[in-house]
């Protein structure tokens, strides 16, 4: 069925060590590690039914169509867009075209790191925030919810100022444990996640403060490199369930500074948002 091509695991080539690519990470769990980025850093979410089904018709020639079922947990360019927009409160009635420009840098630089990748080699990829190659002129590309919140993740990185490259090949390599965290976020009964009372009861002084009751972190941490050849620091992107998991990972790590990004709330608000979106025809606003 269209619209739900598998992923395959990226392998990676062998690239020198110092080439800003992250083509070939240290890896620890699901973490991603890129030598000597940097010496320091601050520390510091219209679908249908859910049965139903979107007929999607593209003509191939005057003479010919076909049309593709898509399940609907996927969401048109416009839908992504404006559930994005929402959530970072613009002000507007429709995305403003600095975040349209943005999200298209981003997947932009998703396509060419494919490209990239395939030509040193590699015959599989793993998008950050595609299901499959373009699939051509004329035909929509349709996106899944988690690469609706890749996209808005790599936002997010882009106004604490962190380059799209290494955005965007830090999403690619963490997909698979990032996509995980997100399934089973969703899953969770925002009654339960949400509820204020025990909010409150977990928060203690000195704790930093989150408005659920199962924070998952996106951590970017920079740490001590355990050899000496130029390279002074080693720059860690990995995802944290809990504060525990965080503190844990800087011990072991011996992380020096670090940045959390929380996932859990901003997962269920683009989630809702995504489903009050309404698809509309491309080349329309």
């Amino acid at each position: 069925m269209a619209g739900q091509t598998g992923r395959r695991t990226l392998p990676v080539p062998a690239l020198p060590l110092h080439r800003y690519a992250i083509e070939q990470p240290f890896r620890d769990r699901g973490s991603l590690v890129i030598p000597g980025f940097c010496n320091s850093i601050t520390a510091h979410s219209a679908n249908y039914d859910s049965g139903s089904l979107l007929i999607s018709k593209s003509m191939l020639t005057h003479l010919f169509e076909t049309y593709t079922y898509i399940s609907m947990d996927r969401y048109k360019r416009n839908q992504v867009e404006e559930a994005i927009s929402r959530i970072n409160e613009e002000k507007s009635g429709q995305p403003s075209q600095a975040l349209r420009t943005q999200l298209k840098r981003l997947l932009d630089a998703d396509r060419a790191a494919t490209h990239e990748a395939r030509a040193t080699g590699s015959e599989t990829v793993n998008f950050a925030f595609y299901s499959s190659d373009s699939p051509g002129k004329g035909t929509e590309v349709l996106f899944s919810a988690y690469e609706a919140f890749a996209l808005d993740t790599g936002l997010r990185l882009l106004s604490h100022h962190w380059p799209q490259g290494f955005v965007v090949r830090a999403l690619r390599h963490v997909r698979e444990h990032f996509e995980r965290h997100h399934s089973r976020i969703l899953r969770q009964d925002p009654a339960v996640l949400f509820n204020t009372e025990a909010i409150k009861a977990k928060a203690r002084p000195g704790v930093l403060g989150v408005d659920n009751t199962d924070p998952v972190f996106l951590m970017i941490a920079t740490a001590k490199a355990s050899f000496a050849d130029g390279i002074h620091d080693l720059t860690h992107f990995t995802i944290c369930r809990g504060m525990e998991e965080v503190s844990k990972y800087i011990k072991k790590n011996q992380v020096h500074s670090w940045s959390l990004f929380e996932l859990a709330t901003r997962s269920h608000q683009l989630n809702q948002e995504l489903s009050r979106a309404p698809p509309r025809p491309r080349g329309r606003s």
